[in-house]
């Protein structure tokens, strides 16, 4: 008998043996009640009679640490996790330890026998994928799996900008929730004093953490809907933290050190995810070392019961917001352009209860799908869209087949995990359908003990589960069978855009001679794409064109450009402000900013343009709010000449570590104003221009003169406003 074929007939007889026991636990509403089923099991008895010293422990503990305990012994995996327990150090530690760690475990998985249930349920998934290997058992599944209808938000037609609209008009409804616990092993981020393991929330990218970055994406949202409303709006964040590679400190801290980006501490709602256990293909839970269970997040699916349970999504519906967007902290890509208004304006439109956004799926490649699923049910026809992750293409007999032959895209869209939610639609399905998309990942290794207390590397994984997959419960029924649905249709939908306008992802660090496909390089290099379709197509800039994947990393960049979101975030709306001009080769254009106008401007070498105010004033309180206070710039036929970036001792452009030999920086700081028109600004120059004060260079008799003016009344550079075909229009004040 194969060692494979072993270890499942092991599982097997395990899964027979623990039903029972798991159906009568999951039935038990009282932990006395539970305890009681627990006394009675003979695996309990046989190991705690042979066993005094955790009988001695056990005497002193509550009735729910006897619970935790004892289901460990039921599951008969007491010899693994206890031994060794007479030569630890500090076996009262441990054991405290032990239950502590368990508890929340426990308490989440109730509803399906609580660590008893757990395991089962890791057991069963061990057995299915170990089974599905086989042909002869494979069993297709009763559904029909086909390509979504959807929204298609690729171009700027005139329904995408009526959602847009949508999307900016009821933007006090809709929340954000960020699920940022993933331990983001594959980044192999460490503190360089430290040693310290760090969670992909740490990661750096562009000189600021993903987090930040994600709020500065929202900021941009809010600064647009207050320069068409003119009111103030700070939208609430909720966050699903872990307690992995100490991931909720270090956001905590993020927010801290940032001074909370500006916002009101209360704004911001943290809710943690439990660690779950890692058990080994042969089903026996992963030990360290005595009594020190090997844990891991047990995926983002937990989420929707988490934010039910944590009082989250109660909090949201009591300050009136009834949506939410749902956005996964390493896809920075997520925000270009008008991608996530149009997203949510769909979503709004149709009052639909949740949405994917989608966009074409690379074929043969680590990536879910979304797909329209049909059941036939006894009464008619059931469908909704929802998400197919890659292990289970070949147990859903979904082949891998191109959308054009000889193309490099799936015939089926792509999960990206952007989601757009209704609060009370997730709310009501969480007690039916609490955590989805359950799902086991044993392609990795882990350190572990034997049973002879030896230390090896074995294949290993924990109950994962998936936030999208709450969809499998918002089906729609027909009586008669649908050949043409549309979007509108059903209660979930998705949006098509195009691939890197919608994801990017920085999910694994960078091999050199392996794909920069889910890498911060690679995440780095679509930007600058997106880049240049911004400044080329939109503004009429001439800049080089981006190099291909091998030319980018022997060479890196062509040119640099970056800005803060405020200054759009839609392309349209940037190009109402920048027209014309260049960047030459190895050149860089800066523009943290969204007070601008740049027309004719010419750079070779550096531009860097940094207010201190971007979007606003901050109170005494230090809260930013929302106003005309900001630092603006205007440029006009203006060229800037300097030695800019020193390409052979700059290190690392995605990180922003960028050395410059010279650069023109202009400083804006509270509110004020830089003013240049018809001169060259050549060489080394730091131009600061103080609060409340405008600042003019001219050329007079071809000498440049810096005049200084005081601002009297701040006046904004355009005004915003959406004309009757809902295009976003900004109106240029006369004297600009």
């Amino acid at each position: 008998m194969s060692t494979s074929t072993s270890a499942i007939h092991s599982i097997k007889h395990s899964l027979k043996r623990l039903k029972s026991l798991n159906e009568q636990l999951k039935n038990a509403k009282k932990i006395d009640e539970r305890l009681d089923i627990l006394n009675r099991n003979l695996e309990v008895q046989a190991f705690l009679q042979q066993n005094s010293c955790l009988k001695d422990f056990l005497f002193c503990c509550n009735a729910h640490a006897q619970v935790i305990i004892k289901s460990l012994l039921a599951l008969g995996q007491g010899p693994i996790i206890f031994q060794g327990m007479h030569q630890h150090s500090n076996p009262h530690l441990a054991f405290t330890q032990l239950i502590e760690s368990l508890a929340p475990v426990e308490n989440f998985y109730a509803m399906m026998g609580g660590l008893v249930g757990y395991h089962c349920m890791m057991l069963q998934l061990i057995e299915e994928k170990e089974l599905g290997k086989k042909e002869d058992n494979f069993l297709p599944p009763a559904e029909r799996y086909s390509k979504p209808p959807g929204y298609d938000i690729s171009q700027e037609t005139s329904f995408v900008r009526k959602a847009i609209r949508e999307a900016v008009e009821k933007m006090p409804l809709i929340a954000e929730i960020y699920p940022v616990g993933g331990a983001g092993d594959r980044l192999r981020l460490q503190d360089e004093k430290t040693g310290e393991d760090l969670p992909s929330a740490e990661l750096l990218f562009e000189g600021r953490t993903l987090l930040e970055g994600l709020i500065r994406d929202l900021q941009a949202r809010e600064y647009l809907y207050y320069k068409l409303t003119g009111k103030y709006l700070i939208v609430p964040v909720a966050m699903m933290t872990s307690d992995e590679k100490n991931n909720y400190r270090h956001v905590f801290d993020i927010c801290k050190r940032s001074s909370w980006f500006g916002r009101p501490q209360d704004t911001f709602d943290f809710f943690k995810q439990p660690l779950v256990p890692v058990l080994t293909k042969q089903g026996n839970w992963a030990v360290a070392e005595s009594m020190k269970v090997i844990f891991k997040p047990g995926g983002h699916g937990v989420i929707w019961k988490l934010a039910v349970e944590a009082g989250v999504i109660d909090r949201l519906l009591k300050k009136g917001y009834t949506k939410a967007l749902v956005r996964q902290i390493n896809n920075p890509a997520a925000s270009t352009d008008y991608g996530l208004l149009a997203f949510s304006g769909c979503g709004i439109l149709n009052n639909q209860s949740l949405g994917f956004a989608s966009c074409p799926r690379l074929l043969n490649t680590a990536e879910g799908m979304n797909v329209l699923i049909e059941k036939e049910s006894n009464q008619g026809y059931e469908y909704c869209i929802s998400n197919i992750e890659y292990p289970d293409f070949v147990k859903r007999n979904i082949p891998e087949i191109a959308e054009q032959q000889g193309g490099f895209y799936s015939a089926l869209p792509a999960n990206t995990n952007i989601l757009f939610i209704d609060l009370m639609a997730i709310k009501n399905l969480v007690e039916s359908c609490p955590i989805p998309g359950m799902l086991i990942n044993m392609k990795h290794k882990v350190t572990c003990l034997t049973l002879e207390g030896r230390r090896q590397q074995v294949y290993a994984g924990r109950l994962e589960s998936l936030m999208q997959n709450i969809a499998d419960g918002m089906t729609t029924h027909f009586l008669q069978r649908q050949e043409q649905l549309q979007a509108k249709d059903l209660d979930t939908f998705v949006t098509y855009n195009r691939r890197r306008k919608t994801i990017s992802v920085t999910k694994r660090a960078f091999t050199e001679g392996q794909s920069f496909l889910e890498t911060p390089e690679g995440c780095y290099w679509d930007q600058l794409q997106n880049h240049y379709e911004l400044f080329t197509h939109y503004c009429k800039m001439q800049l080089p064109e981006v190099p291909n994947e091998d030319k980018y990393i022997q060479e890196g960049p062509t040119c640099i450009t970056s800005f803060h979101p405020a200054l759009g975030p839609l392309y349209s709306v940037i190009a109402q402000k920048i027209h014309g001009g260049s960047l030459s080769l190895n050149s860089e254009m800066v523009l943290e900013i969204s007070e601008l106008i740049l027309q004719k401007v010419n750079i070779k070498g550096s531009l860097l343009i940094y207010a201190e105010n971007i979007v606003g004033h901050k109170n005494a309180q230090g809260i930013i709010t929302y106003s005309e206070k900001v630092g603006r710039c205007v440029l006009k036929n203006v060229y800037v000449v300097n030695r800019g970036i020193n390409k052979k001792l700059s290190s690392s452009y995605w990180k922003k570590q960028i050395i410059r030999e010279e650069s023109l920086k202009i400083t804006l700081k509270g509110c004020s104003e830089f003013i240049a028109e018809n001169v060259t600004l050549e060489g080394d120059l730091e131009i600061e221009v103080a609060d409340g004060e405008r600042l003019i260079a001219q050329n007079r008799e071809g000498e440049l003169t810096f005049i200084r003016e005081q601002i009297r009344v701040p006046r904004p550079l355009f005004t915003y406003f959406f004309d009757k075909e809902d295009k976003m229009i900004l109106e240029k004040h006369l004297d600009t």
